[in-house]
């Protein structure tokens, strides 16, 4: 890859949720690396896209055979990305642009010393890097909760807000919900549930009755009757005969 020059990368990034995941770490540093740094103008097919640091012009496919990061792990990773405030993602017909978030304050930051550096880290100046808590005239930094290294989904908990809390959700689960709800298209019902605790954050669940919110709304959507025809042989005709 062509380019010069470095990024920093802050040790109080290991205080982060992304920091225990090394899949959406990786994704987090070539992110970084992959953002221009200075404005500029790029040509993506016949368009024209001008770019602000921080920001780049994002395609997954391209991102996984560059990265060795496999397009699931990816979307997941994005999605968490978001919904922690580290980057913002602006989808167009053939690309994304993804901007980095802060990117000025965390990448030109000019330190006069080692200990300036240490000072003015993420953690005091990078939304991505922890939220603060304001409670009782004090200020608390609040990180969120370390990912699971298998999780393809995570929905945020009642207590998402302080502590970063969400519920891990990993393969092996959404397969076993597959075969008890075959009716329900279980990827699509998570990302509706993820959507309502982004919508309701009074009424999130906690990390104990998480599962069996999940079952029930899973069961709803099995009993709605929208089957979903590669689950039930019985709706697979050979029509094209």
């Amino acid at each position: 890859m062509a380019g010069g020059g470095y990024i920093k990368l802050y040790r109080a990034v290991r205080g982060t949720a992304i920091a225990d995941n090394p899949v959406y770490f990786a994704a987090w540093v070539h992110l970084l690396l992959m953002a221009t740094h200075t404005d500029h103008d790029q040509v993506v097919g016949r368009q024209i896209v001008h770019l602000k640091p921080g920001q780049l012009v994002f395609g997954r496919d391209k991102f996984s055979a560059s990265t060795g990061i496999s397009v699931n792990q990816l979307r997941a990773a994005l999605t968490i990305m978001k919904t922690l405030g580290m980057v913002t993602i602006k989808p167009n017909a053939k690309y994304s642009l993804i901007s980095i978030t802060n990117w000025s304050e965390y990448q030109h930051q000019p330190p006069a010393d080692n200990q300036q550096i240490a000072s003015s880290s993420p953690a005091d100046s990078h939304k991505q890097e922890g939220s603060k808590n304001v409670k009782n005239g004090k200020n608390e930094n609040i990180y969120p909760a370390p990912l699971t290294p298998d999780a393809v989904f995570y929905v945020p908990t009642n207590k998402y807000g302080t502590q970063g809390e969400t519920y891990p959700i990993d393969q092996p689960t959404i397969d076993q919900w597959a075969m008890i709800y075959p009716a329900a298209d279980i990827d699509g019902e998570i990302r509706k549930i993820i959507g309502w605790s982004d919508s309701n954050p009074t009424k999130r669940k906690t990390h104990g009755g998480m599962k069996r919110f999940i079952n029930s709304w899973l069961s709803r959507a099995q009993d709605k009757g929208h089957t979903n025809p590669m689950a039930d042989p019985l709706t697979q005709t050979n029509d094209r005969w």
